[in-house]
């Protein structure tokens, strides 16, 4: 064999192979693909688990903004609603369809609330104790915290509305009290006007104290 031949034979098998390094790029193009479907699947998981925690926060602050709103549409009416509490009293035993009932009578003037539907309510209290009377269970008469109160819708019809004898009504038995006769009990309420379309309190009036005897 001649020597440029030995030469050229000598040089083919030292030069790299093409196959291996075709390999070496798949193999490189195969890891990348893995590490970002990897990276991809850690994305979905951290995703996952921040997705409910992004609903409650966005609820919250939906929640917040729209009591925000209420509170500054009030405060940014051009006439807002002007309450006031003149005096209340308490009647006892009246009589409607056959029924027993005490009736709250509550003295008051409502200003720029015209057409607005609006209600007042009474909650009951232990004079005694100054914890809230508890409702009985299912009663019509309860809060939502599940506390004796009563109440009635009202509309004005007027700019100014005076309102001197808006009446409440609540049968006894809703007091949830031992009616056992000869029993006394000093009970206080106190009334909340609200703005029903607008979903807040207008006004809050002062305690006012009465005494039931069965």
């Amino acid at each position: 064999m001649a020597l440029a031949q030995i030469q050229k034979l000598g040089s083919d098998r030292l030069q790299p192979p093409l196959f291996p390094s075709v390999f070496w790029a798949k193999a490189q193009l195969s890891a990348h693909f893995d590490l970002q479907l990897k990276l991809e699947a850690i994305q979905k998981v951290r995703l996952a688990k921040l997705k409910p925690m992004k609903i409650k926060i966005i609820l919250s602050l939906m929640l917040l903004l729209a009591s925000a709103s209420v509170g500054f549409a009030q405060k940014n009416r051009p006439n807002p609603f002007q309450a006031t509490f003149i005096s209340s009293r308490v009647v006892h035993r009246v009589k409607v369809d056959n029924k027993w009932f005490m009736v709250v009578y509550a003295s008051f003037k409502l200003k720029n609330a015209l057409s607005n539907p609006c209600r007042m309510n009474a909650y009951f209290y232990n004079g005694a104790d100054g914890k809230p009377l508890k409702a009985a269970k299912g009663s019509k008469y309860g809060s939502v915290g599940g506390f004796v109160t009563a109440g009635s819708d009202f509309t004005p019809a007027y700019v100014d509305a005076n309102y001197p004898e808006f009446k409440i009504y609540i049968p006894y038995e809703e007091l949830n009290l031992d009616s056992t006769p000869g029993n006394l009990f000093n009970l206080k309420y106190y009334l909340s006007m609200r703005d029903e379309a607008g979903n807040a309190e207008i006004a809050k009036s002062t305690w006012f104290n009465f005494s039931l005897k069965y």
